[in-house]
């Protein structure tokens, strides 16, 4: 079997490729297949599909290869199923899922790297340019505006990298910008740009800076008298610059939805080569109920800040921004702000009166204050991290956000999970059933939280034996979820062995909800102290199963495709029948006709496909699963448990 691999793709400083396509190979055999690059840097997926590297028992162990665009790259291995062999290098092993991420050096010729894309706002009817910066690769570059992104009105991009135009319509725009070099045109680099077009008449205050030299002393930029005066900006852990500048007023266009009161909005840029490890920002003249937003460029779509904390006495809101923030810190390029539940509107530094001419804004009398709702609407939940993000079904994960008081759901793609809210900032739940890798959302009353890279759970086998893309991977691990089946101690499910007669009993009385009873039965080879001996009695005395004599059960007996298909009759009360047209039907025993006729009507058992149903063959385990799970999905139409007729 080939070792299946999925991952993503980096350039020197985690600059993301979204071109291109990927190669993996073993010493001495012919490189694979290769495997698109998609928008987002990454190739393939848990689940498929793969980046396959073929090779036989002698090679395991052996070092893979890679090349990106047909540059060599290096591979850090991530996680592995089954096991967990994380760490520089890939080596081969058969049949193993892993996710990898390749690397591509920029002295390799690689893409260059945007390094300067701090955008300050544009206005409407002004006329706007920048040019935006690049390092790394070989000159010249060109750039343009990725496929899947577009640009203000009256805005263009030229092939030198200058954004230039008049605006005419106002709003937010999530830019992404292409750059590929002449070294190498095939690798491009893609940064997506945060850009506001504030309306027409709105005071764009001045740009306040702060730099520091100092390792540890702060950089703060806004203040009084800077024009931001209700915003100040403190980088700390320097050296470095931070960068500030306020709009005054309230562009409607641009609301974040959920949002209350009067809104104002500024944003704030850290300048490349700082190395500030955080990034304050104190928000004042604010209302009880106020939150702060940013504009995620990716998404397209404002977010609240997280963390931040809630409005103070002071009427301040403070949030720190880091590494592991929304937005972090390195997406601080003239990021885009709003402040709702703002007071009034922010004074100029010269004074002068609000209201005239249009302009929004003004000091000294001209501030008119709005008034605030006294229960402003609640935002929608975030999901903000997910601990662990890896696992079987069944796993106890940790999610953390904010607004998840009142939670109604967590689900997991379209599976809907158990949990319990821990506080507005922390639910626990268990992973449904499920595969691939998946969305986790929560539901309140205000609403859905929005999916994001940080809310996404990987699901891992729960058996070592039963990988993602076995035929009846789904089935098995929906039962296991359920905790209708089991495993063994080794962590082997042995999908294809035989199925006995015991382990479907217990199988189908968990499956149709009947509880174990009395361990006493007639049958010598039943013992009250068998682990089945409950399941078997409670079988029985439903008339679901019969002994294969008076005194005998036959417990570890295998079944048989066409005993199974009785006993599903049986404790289904089937009674509708289909026509078989399976090519060896005359081989079905005349006892287990009917069975094998009703099963098939309920859509429970089918054939092979050569037309066949093998009805003396074994069942596995893997398709007493597989025939289990129907009958869970189809527990509405199929009533529970009733009384018997005759056969094994």
């Amino acid at each position: 079997m080939p070792m299946l691999l999925y991952g993503a793709v980096t350039v020197q400083g985690g600059q993301t490729l979204s071109r291109g396509s990927v190669q993996g190979w073993l010493a001495g055999n012919e490189s694979g297949a290769p495997l698109a690059i998609s928008a987002d840097g990454t190739f393939g997926a848990l689940g498929g599909p793969y980046l396959q590297i073929s090779g036989t028992s002698a090679d395991l162990g052996l070092p893979v290869s890679f090349t990106v665009n047909g540059l060599q790259a290096s591979a850090t291995l991530g996680d592995c199923a089954p096991g967990s062999d994380s760490g520089p290098g890939v080596a081969w092993d058969a049949g193993i899922v892993c996710s990898v991420t390749l690397s591509v050096q920029t002295s390799a010729a690689s893409a260059g790297l945007i390094v300067s894309a701090v955008l300050p706002a544009a206005q409407v009817g002004t006329p706007y340019s920048q040019q935006l910066q690049v390092a790394g690769g070989t000159a010249p570059y060109t750039w343009s505006v990725d496929a899947n992104s577009g640009l203000p009105a009256g805005l263009s991009l030229s092939p030198a990298g200058v954004l230039s135009g008049t605006p005419t319509a106002a709003g937010p725009a999530a830019v992404v910008v292409d750059v590929a070099d002449s070294g190498h045109p095939a690798l491009t680099a893609a940064q997506p740009l945060g850009l506001l077009v504030v309306p027409a008449g709105v005071v764009v205050g001045a740009t306040s800076a702060g730099s520091t030299t100092s390792d540890t002393g702060p950089a703060t930029a806004g203040g009084a008298g800077t024009g931001t005066p209700q915003t100040t900006v403190t980088g700390t852990g320097g050296p470095g610059t931070v960068l500030s500048a306020d709009y005054p007023g309230d562009p409607e266009t641009v609301a974040p939805s959920g949002a209350s009161g009067n809104i104002v909005y500024f944003d704030v840029s850290v300048t490349p080569d700082s190395a500030f490890q955080s990034v304050t920002i104190r928000r004042c003249a604010l209302g009880p109920g106020a939150r702060l937003y940013w504009w995620n460029a990716s998404s397209g779509a404002w977010a609240p800040v997280s963390p931040q904390g809630p409005v103070d006495s002071g009427g301040c809101i403070t949030a720190t921004l880091d590494a592991s923030s929304a937005p972090t810190l390195t997406q601080l390029t003239g990021t885009p702000f709003a402040a709702s539940g703002t007071i009034a509107p922010a004074p100029s530094a010269g004074g002068s009166s609000g209201g005239g001419g249009g302009v929004v804004g003004g000091g000294g009398g001209g501030g008119v204050s709005l008034p605030i709702p006294s229960t402003p609407p609640a935002a929608s939940p975030v999901v903000d991290g997910l601990t662990p993000d890896w696992g079987p079904a069944g796993t106890g994960v940790t999610v953390t956000g904010t607004g998840f008081t009142g939670a109604t759901a967590v689900r997991f793609g379209t599976s809907t999970a158990q949990f319990t809210v821990v506080s507005d900032t922390e639910v626990k739940a268990t992973a449904p059933a499920a595969g691939g890798t998946v969305d986790v959302t929560v539901v309140t009353p205000t609403g859905t939280s929005t999916t994001s890279a940080g809310d996404r759970f990987t699901y891992a086998p729960t058996f070592t034996d039963v990988p993602q893309n076995y035929w009846a991977y789904a089935a098995i691990e929906t039962l296991a979820a359920d905790g209708i089946l089991a495993g063994f101690p080794n962590g082997t499910f042995q999908p294809d062995a035989g199925v006995t007669r015991a382990q479907f009993v217990k199988m189908l009385d968990l499956t149709l909800g009947l509880k174990p009873g009395s361990a006493a039965t007639s049958f010598a080879d039943v013992p009250a102290s068998a682990w089945f001996a409950p399941y078997v009695a409670a079988a029985v005395h439903a008339g679901m199963v019969e002994g294969v004599s008076p005194t005998l059960f036959a417990p570890n007996a295998t079944l048989t495709r066409e005993q199974m298909s009785v006993l599903l009759a049986r404790a289904l009360k089937l009674s509708q029948t289909a026509n078989l047209h399976f090519a060896d039907a005359s081989q079905i025993d005349p006892w287990a006709l009917q069975g094998v006729e009703q099963a098939v009507a309920a859509g429970l058992v089918s054939g092979f496909p050569d037309g066949s149903f093998q009805p003396l063959g074994t069942a596995t385990r893997a398709q007493a699963a597989n025939v289990l799970a129907l009958v869970l999905q189809q527990r509405a139409a199929l009533t529970g448990a009733g009384s018997g007729a005759s056969g094994g």
